[in-house]
């Protein structure tokens, strides 16, 4: 399995990936599960490439489920008063499947790996929380093809130790990069400001890939509805995130 590279057929953990030509000269993709099932289908223009990139972990990212991605850290992370610490993470990505001309490109089909079971939780209240992608973060960093490396900077801004179990982090600035002929990704890095036992700023840092040879994987939030709550502050561009509910 590579990502950015014009495929015919294509093996990922319980799916088969197949872009078949009929007598006609029609083009189609389709998507085949362990029983030989169909679960996707597309037919396509035949002067489209078709490759596999790693997206951003929305689940259904045409639907807009998830606006934030909830990290349960495994172990907790402890600051001490007016300390700053960065550990490396590796976060989950979906992976999406991209019809792709020389100008443009459609992301066509969508799916989570099989090893991971998609979850969705609800950060806050039932009237005012957010719907998020909830993922497991575990330590030390793997390497998987799923997973995508990326650096969390936590500073505790108050006068006592604190303890980070959760983070909340809006998507709608997260980014993405693979490398090509590979199945290396990467993401943005995570920024965290702790400011009371129950609150925290977070928000993502505008980072570039960690070599020239990345490629940044499809923005799949440039349409989607804003988040308009009270607790979401546009800042130079990016979204700052205020977790109310605590860490």
């Amino acid at each position: 399995m590579v990502y950015g590279i014009p495929f015919s057929e294509l093996e990922i953990r319980g799916f088969k990936l197949l872009v078949s030509k009929s007598k006609e000269g029609s083009v189609s993709y389709s998507r085949h599960d362990v029983n030989g099932k169909i679960v996707a289908n597309v037919v396509l223009d035949p002067t489209l490439d078709v490759i596999l990139v790693p997206l951003k972990p929305m689940l259904h990212p045409r639907r807009n489920i998830a606006e934030c991605i909830y990290l349960r850290l495994d172990p907790p992370i402890a600051i001490g008063a007016h300390s700053r610490v960065k550990v490396e993470l590796a976060i989950p990505v979906d992976y999406g499947v991209v019809a792709r001309s020389s100008s443009a490109y459609n992301i066509i089909d969508s799916f989570v790996d099989t090893s991971i079971v998609p979850k969705v939780a609800l950060y806050g209240t039932s009237t005012f929380g957010h719907i998020c992608r909830f993922i497991q973060v575990t330590q030390p960093v793997e390497s998987k093809p799923y997973l995508a490396n990326t650096e969390l900077s936590i500073s505790n801004d108050t006068g006592k130790t604190a303890i980070v179990r959760n983070i909340v982090v809006p998507l709608e600035d997260l980014k993405i990069y693979y490398k090509p002929g590979t199945w290396l990704s990467s993401a943005t890095s995570i920024n965290m400001s702790i400011e009371s036992d129950n609150t925290a700023n977070t928000w993502v840092e505008e980072t570039e890939p960690p070599t020239a040879d990345y490629e940044e994987s499809p923005d799949i939030t440039s349409s989607a509805p804003s988040i308009v709550s009270g607790d979401l502050i546009r800042l130079k561009k990016l979204s700052r995130f205020k977790m109310l509910w605590g860490y």
